[in-house]
């Protein structure tokens, strides 16, 4: 069924292409410069999800035209765009994606743009990335510079350090593994991610760096001088980090461990010093299967680490968690990691999981 649907996407989004190119023919097209797309004269930027879009809005303000392609909840993994989201991509004076493959669906779309001339921002070439699998700091080892999960004064100031104390294994989910656990080798998955995790939004101060990168981009392609709003929003996402340190900060060190849904929480992770022990998914991509081994081994190692917390989030099979919670004892939080809240506010969207873990271990 899997490789069904994989050749029934693959086909829709030939066909949206084709189609597109036609209805781009009628647009100004992105090579037209700025100031050619907008409904209002201004440039057009499409970007591929909600949530990357609710931070580039910010970013541009009222100099651009800022556009999510994807709807608000939808699993970047598996979207395929429309005709008519295509030929938008071919119309825009800027598209900016995550990167990584995390837009599986979007991927001949994104090709086409760029072979069209439309200029390409990908995110995560501009971030410290973490490796899949990474092994997080310590749960047992307070945040840096603080004894109890708080955070220290200049830990804000770049994100140089953002990553440093990984270990760098990449992991892989055969059934036989305990949950997809960190540490085990494996270098791709089934979707063709490689090592790197795309999920870096995520990390309010891995999307500090790439909207003080996306600043330089909007300045040299668009001709748009955004700095003052680049460094306000800086300082916005430094104090959303420290805001997200003391949410948790209740949470004892000892305690920080986790399940999640796919590998999606690691850059939460590493930032914020959890442990994730493993995942209902095995995978990068929430496109990954489900097997019975995975999860009979998973089900050992909660019970084994009294991970007292399962994840259950956008493309994980219903039921998964819940099962898994009722043999163990653990509590299932359901978290949107690619959803908006109602105020389509990344500010929220960070502190509303934050709050959403701060209380499930609360709660015993």
């Amino acid at each position: 069924m899997r490789g069904m649907r994989a050749l029934a996407g693959a086909v829709a989004t030939m066909a949206a292409v084709a189609l597109a190119g036609l209805l781009a023919g009628c647009g100004s097209g992105g090579s037209d410069g700025p100031g050619g797309s907008g409904d209002d004269g201004r440039p057009a930027i499409v970007v591929t999800t909600p949530v990357l879009a609710a931070l580039v809005s910010e970013l541009a303000g009222e100099r651009a035209e800022v556009t999510a392609l994807m709807p608000n909840g939808a699993d970047p993994h598996e979207y395929a765009p429309s005709a008519r989201e295509v030929a938008r991509m071919l119309d825009a004076d800027l598209v900016v994606e995550n990167g990584l493959a995390l837009e599986e669906g979007l991927s001949r779309a994104l090709e086409q743009a760029r072979d069209a001339g439309v200029p390409v921002f990908t995110a995560t070439d501009h971030v410290e990335l973490r490796e899949a699998g990474a092994a997080p700091a310590p749960a047992s080892r307070p945040a840096d510079g603080d004894a109890g999960g708080g955070h220290a004064d200049d830990e804000h100031a770049d994100d140089e350090h953002a990553h440093e104390e990984r270990a760098g294994d990449v992991h892989g989910g055969d059934e036989g593994s305990p949950g997809g656990a960190p540490g085990e080798a494996h270098a791709e998955d089934d979707h063709g991610h490689e090592g790197d995790d795309p999920h870096i939004w995520m990390d309010p101060l891995a999307m500090r760096a790439a909207m003080l990168a996306l600043a330089d981009e909007l300045r040299a392609t668009l001709g748009l001088d955004v700095a003052d709003g680049s460094a306000a929003l800086a300082e916005r996402l430094e104090r959303l980090d420290a805001r997200v340190r003391d949410i948790l900060a209740p949470v004892p060190p000892a305690e920080r461990r986790l399940v999640s849904g796919h590998e999606s929480m690691g850059y939460f992770a590493d930032r914020y010093r959890f442990e994730v022990v493993g995942f209902l998914l095995p995978s990068l991509s929430s496109q990954a299967g489900v097997s019975a081994g995975n999860l009979a081994a998973l089900r050992s190692r909660v019970e084994a680490e009294g991970v007292r917390v399962i994840l259950d989030e956008t493309g994980t099979p219903a039921g998964v968690a819940d099962a898994i919670a009722r043999e163990t004892g653990a509590r299932v939080v359901r978290v949107g990691t690619h959803t908006l809240p109602e105020d389509g506010s990344y500010e929220t969207f960070i502190t509303d999981i934050a709050r959403t873990l701060a209380g499930a271990y609360a709660a015993g």
